[in-house]
Parts: structure tokens; C-alpha cells; sequence
């Protein structure tokens, strides 16, 4: 197996080097850092269209694996440590793949994902990050209009942008995540053009027990007769609006953005759909998602034109749910928290609770699953609202509908 890795590993130390060089050629002049901006994103397509799978000799099931496991991770190396012993320590993981999209190059969470060793997996980066876009879109351009810029002083300055409905000009650092989610979901489901399984979506804070990989797979199963209307499964209620069940039974409840699971067809309404998810006012993808979701049941015109089977008039924004929590959001440092000195370390303790706990609880099984019905929980859809804004530049519409054409 070692002999097998060193290829890999090469590469990936290859790209490093790369990286590390091309950042050191930063801080010249803004056209100088333009064309490194360039160099940067080349190196970066050049090693997500090799496809490399650290461990790649690992065995399979017969027919390849039975899930895909995708993380998308940040800059935070010691969240990751936690998620990956999550995924170690959980039964199934010899027949999944997991993926890692990177949302830039950090090298103390690189360096974590080089000791992986008990799983195939494969990294990808994501190409426009705003690290390495320091002065030029989807960064933050010199010639942009500040957050609070007023149509006067737009007018006088002549910055670039276009406000949003709250009279906001766009943030790159919040803007962010959503071009990462969305360009992760158009190439990891073109990385598997014959897969029509489910795939699990993962961020770097979300760590899962022992029996999440078989349970979603199970739920998934069972998904099309006990909830029709249910578009994804999920290792977790909703923890902002928790519903509990018994350990032995499983919940019919609103998507929410923790470790959600769906399959091809879904992904291809979706992707049908994207000039819904690119235009709506919110920074926020997790309330793209939503509005998409709505949209599906008053305009099923693009659906019907991407040949997307759909029941009209249906809303299918629900998840099947394990009626005990199967994956644990660690607290600390988000997208909306203060990043203060030592305030993003996780706690090692609460995580371990979790593990051991979630180790202990008795199994969902399939045969219990299809022997009764979810516990229902919400009747209604999930509201996306008006959006909360950040997101009405022509610029960042066109860079998203972009991804669904990759």
C-alpha cells in the first residue's frame, strides 16, 4: 500500500510546493497579482482534473462504493480531525469514498488530510476562492463599491457593483461559501457520471456516530414508499427546531443545511433550477437551496423542459430522519461568529460525549424502518423569505450559473 501512495503523495507535495511558491509572488502590484491569481487557479484545475484517490487501493464492494461522503471544509485543521475520527470510528467506512473540497489552500489542513489512511479519498479545490483572488473578482476588485455605498456616491466614484434590495454592494468574504457549494455540487456529481446513489454533504464542523453512514443509506432505501414527498435523507434533526423520536423510529421533517444526503435525480432538478438558485437576493446558499425548493412547485417549467419526472403542485423540500441524533454541529467559530483569539478551538470533551453516546444507542435497521411509518413533523414548507441579501451583483449570477454548464 505504501508503494501504492507514493504517486499520490508526490503530487499533492508537487501542488504544495507550487502553491507556496505562487503565494510568495504576492504583494508586487495589483496587475502583478492578477496574473498570479491566474497562475494559482491553472495549478488548481490542473490537479482536480487528475482525479488522484489517496488510498486508492483499498478494497471495494463489488459495483464500487456504496456511498459518497463529500467534506467541505474551511481553514480550521483541529474541526476536521474531529470529523474525520467521526468517520474512522463509523461502521461502513471501508465501502464509502470520501471527497474533500477545499475551500483554498491551508497547509495545516492539508497536512491533516495527508495522514488519512483509513478511507479512499480524493481532494479537490476550489478554483475561484477569494484567497487567492485578492484583487480581482470573485474577490474583492479596487474598483468595487463599498458595502455602504449610496446610489449618489455610487454615481460619483463610479465604482463598480450593483446594490442589493437592502442597499448593500457585495461582500466577498460571505459571498464566498455560496460560489464554493455551488461549484462542489456540479463536480463532485460530474466526477461519477454513472453513480445514481445517494451522496452525503458534509462541512468540516459536522461530525457523525457510529451507525450515520448505514442508517442514511437504509432511510434511503426506504425513502421512495414511506416518504414520497422527501427529496433527501438526513443524519440529524434540525438543531435550531430539534424533533425527537425513539431511537427506534425515524421522522419526516423540513430540510436543514446538517449532513444531507440525495441522489442524482434530485441533483438534476436542481441543477435544472439554477438560474432560480444564482439570482436569489441571499448570501446565504443554504437559503438558495430553499427558495430552488419553492420554486419547483409554482414554475415547473424548467423542470419539465430538463426532463425531470415531478409531481405538480408537490413540495419536496422534506427529509427522512433518524429519530436520535446521528451527527453533532461542534460549536465554536462559523461563517456569522467572531473569530477571536482561541475561540474556534472545538471541545474535544463535548465530541467525545457525542461518540460514545451515538456508539451506544441501538441501531435503526432497515426492517424497522419499513415496518412503520415516520413520525411526521412540520405540514409546512420551509420559508426562504425575501433573502437576506448580499448577493445581486450581475457578477456573481454569472460565475454561479457558470458552475451548471462546467
Amino acid at each position: 500500500q505504501q508503494q501504492q501512495q507514493q504517486p499520490v503523495m508526490a503530487r499533492k507535495k508537487k501542488l504544495y510546493g507550487d502553491l507556496d511558491a505562487a503565494f510568495s509572488r504576492f504583494g508586487t502590484s495589483v496587475e502583478a497579482d492578477n496574473k498570479v491569481s491566474d497562475d494559482i487557479r491553472a495549478l488548481l484545475e490542473e490537479f482536480n482534473a487528475e482525479g488522484l484517490v489517496q488510498n486508492g487501493d483499498m478494497p471495494l464492494p463489488e459495483g464500487g462504493p456504496t456511498l459518497y461522503v463529500v467534506v467541505l471544509t474551511h481553514k480550521r485543521p483541529r474541526y476536521l480531525e474531529l470529523v474525520l475520527r467521526g468517520l474512522a470510528e463509523a461502521e461502513g467506512v471501508r465501502d464509502i469514498e470520501l471527497i474533500i473540497s477545499h475551500d483554498g489552500y491551508f497547509p495545516e489542513l492539508a497536512a491533516v488530510c495527508d495522514k488519512i489512511d483509513f478511507v479512499r479519498v480524493r481532494e479537490v479545490y476550489f478554483p475561484f476562492s477569494v484567497q487567492h483572488h485578492p484583487h480581482k473578482f470573485p474577490g474583492s476588485d479596487p474598483r468595487d463599491c463599498p458595502r455602504d455605498t449610496s446610489q449618489a456616491e455610487q454615481t460619483r466614484l463610479g465604482c463598480l457593483g450593483t446594490a442589493d434590495q437592502y442597499q448593500h454592494f457585495r461582500e466577498p468574504p460571505f459571498i464566498a461559501l455560496r460560489h464554493h457549494w455551488f461549484w462542489m455540487m456540479n463536480t463532485v456529481w460530474r466526477m461519477h457520471p454513472q453513480y445514481d446513489g445517494h451522496i452525503l454533504f458534509l462541512e468540516e464542523d459536522h461530525i457523525i456516530g457510529k451507525h450515520a453512514l448505514v442508517t442514511i443509506q437504509d432511510l434511503a432505501k426506504a425513502k421512495a414508499t414511506k416518504c414520497p414527498d422527501c427529496s433527501f435523507v438526513q443524519v440529524t434533526v434540525n438543531p435550531a427546531a430539534p424533533r425527537r423520536a425513539l431511537p427506534t423510529q425515524y421522522i419526516k421533517d423540513n430540510w436543514h443545511n446538517l449532513g444531507y444526503c440525495f441522489n442524482r435525480t434530485v441533483w438534476e432538478r436542481i441543477r435544472a433550477t439554477a438560474d432560480v438558485f444564482c439570482t436569489f437576493d441571499d448570501y446565504n446558499w443554504d437559503y438558495g437551496l430553499i427558495h430552488t425548493l419553492l420554486s419547483w412547485t409554482t414554475n415547473p417549467a424548467p423542470l419539465e423542459a430538463a426532463h425531470q419526472p415531478f409531481p405538480r403542485g408537490a413540495y419536496l423540500g422534506y427529509s427522512l430522519v433518524p429519530g436520535v441524533p446521528l451527527a453533532m454541529h461542534l460549536s465554536g467559530c462559523g461563517l456569522h461568529v467572531n473569530h477571536k483569539q482561541g475561540e474556534c478551538l472545538p471541545g474535544t470533551t463535548q465530541a467525545e460525549s457525542f461518540l460514545r453516546q451515538s456508539a451506544q444507542q441501538p441501531r435503526l435497521t432497515l426492517d424497522a424502518i419499513l415496518s412503520q411509518d415516520p413520525v411526521v413533523g412540520p405540514n409546512n414548507p420551509r420559508s426562504s423569505g425575501k433573502g437576506n441579501g448580499g448577493w445581486n451583483d450581475p457578477r456573481d449570477h454569472k460565475l454561479c450559473k457558470s458552475f451548471a454548464r462546467l
